[in-house]
């Protein structure tokens, strides 16, 4: 069994250095998402997470990630096409509180919906933690495992820390994506202007010369 929690200030600086490096390069969240859960999930040693993001009052998966050899395809392929609402299931819930949330047994929380049988053997435990930035919830990540170890409050700090980190990311994104689309509504309207002032110009022209040849 890999090792779940973090034992060493090392290993969690090491997280925190990783996804820094992540966000620096990376031009979108759709672009940085799937690496930061890889980078996370391998250096704590997780089996699967996903991310998840706030949009049109629902939390809808953005990208999930697996480690070598889980066999965990159907269960994330199920949590692609999932959305959840304020409060429910263990996305939803990290929403609604705007804190972690450490889950050591998930058979005994009724399971996952999302899983089959199988994938809940595999998956005994699951944390949640909100993507923040002015005290909003933009996202929300989680991670499963196979411990059932109570986690050591340092590392549910270093969830506060990586959500807010990566919340400045999720705010820069929704800025530049808002001045996208402003850009190209503007754009679309300015082109569909001078397309009618050409066919006015047009027509006056045809105008013009109809009257001379009379």
């Amino acid at each position: 069994m890999r090792p779940l929690h973090v034992r060493s200030t090392d290993r969690r600086r090491a997280a925190e250095h990783a996804v820094n490096r992540i966000l620096a390069a990376s031009t979108s969240l759709e672009d940085a998402a799937g690496k930061i859960l890889e980078v996370v999930g391998t250096t704590l040693g997780w089996d699967c997470g996903a991310f998840w993001r706030v949009a049109r009052n629902k939390l809808r998966c953005v990208a999930t990630w697996h480690a070598p050899d889980t066999h965990l395809e159907t269960f994330l392929a199920s949590t692609r096409e999932a959305t959840f609402e304020r409060g429910s299931g263990l996305p939803g819930r990290v929403w609604a509180t705007g804190a972690p949330e450490w889950r050591p047994d998930i058979r005994r929380d009724g399971g996952l919906s999302r899983a089959t049988a199988e994938d809940t053997e595999r998956l005994r435990a699951g944390v949640g933690f909100p993507v923040t930035t002015g005290g909003e919830v933009l996202a929300v990540m989680e991670f499963f495992g196979p411990a059932e170890e109570a986690p050591e409050p340092e590392w549910l700090e270093m969830f506060e820390f990586l959500g807010a980190q990566v919340g400045q990311f999720v705010e820069r994104d929704a800025a530049t994506r808002a001045l996208r689309e402003s850009n190209d509504r503007m754009r679309a309207l300015v082109d569909n202007m001078l397309e009618g002032l050409i066919t006015i110009s047009g027509r006056n022209v045809i105008e013009l010369v109809q009257n001379w040849l009379k």
